[in-house]
């Protein structure tokens, strides 16, 4: 049974990436609209409110729905800015997600699942279904309604592979083997490169569409293949250090 606080009801509100902050709420009883100012987003009607359930469900909230906190012991809530909601199924359970692109690590979190043990992948009917990456972004708005399915990471074989890393427009090919962090790789592609002359951690690795990937993860937890092409540039505000 949710206890009714004096001074408040305490309640977390997160964003699309599912970054939570703490914030208390005045009413028990709160509408969208209240949830949403809440954060201090303006203006209201550009942002969408959606409750977390118990089981993980998403519900999505009108701006003057009330959402009594009392009966639903739900203390967790998202605020995103949207202008649509995006219909997907993840372990067979829909969800609405209100913005246009989601990340694998989020498609894993609302699953239930322990991100650095699941794999998620977008079921492909008739061909190969098709793995999403921790911090890989994936269009919501394709046409018809997506399907993903986690399914617990395999062991990883730490086969070697050749991965191609441009430094300062300059390519390198590293042979790599699939256990090893993306930070030791950005030793040795920094080194094979010549470009000693700044702190490793002046640099960062990003993919094909221009998203930072974490250094901690391994090849194989990113989801990298033989060939793929990283960028290993300096960070914003160091370039020109």
């Amino acid at each position: 049974m949710h206890e009714h606080h004096a001074d408040g009801e305490p309640i977390q509100i997160g964003d699309e990436s599912l970054h939570f902050t703490n914030v208390t709420l005045p009413d028990p009883v709160p509408t969208g609209r209240q949830i949403i100012k809440a954060t201090g987003k303006r203006p209201v009607d550009d942002f969408a409110a959606l409750a977390i359930l118990p089981d993980g469900a998403l519900e999505v909230l009108r701006l003057d729905e009330t959402f009594d906190l009392r009966s639903h012991g739900v203390e967790r809530f998202l605020v995103c800015r949207s202008d649509t909601l995006y219909r997907a199924f993840i372990d067979g359970q829909d969800f609405d997600w209100p913005v246009r692109r989601i990340t694998g690590v989020v498609l894993k979190t609302l699953a239930g699942v322990d991100p650095k043990a699941f794999d998620v992948f977008l079921v492909v009917p008739g061909a190969d279904d098709i793995q999403v990456a921790d911090h890989e972004f994936f269009d919501l708005a394709r046409e018809g309604v997506e399907h993903f399915q986690t399914v617990p990471r395999k062991a990883p074989t730490n086969r070697e592979i050749t991965l191609r890393i441009v430094v300062n427009g300059a390519e390198a090919q590293i042979k790599v083997r699939e256990g090893t962090p993306l930070e030791k790789i950005r030793r040795e592609a920094l080194e094979t490169t010549q470009n000693i002359g700044r702190p490793d951690d002046d640099w960062e690795f990003k993919d094909e569409a221009g998203n930072v990937l974490d250094l901690a993860q391994t090849v194989a937890g990113l989801g990298l293949h033989d060939g793929d092409l990283l960028f290993l540039s300096l960070k914003a505000g160091v370039a020109g250090a």
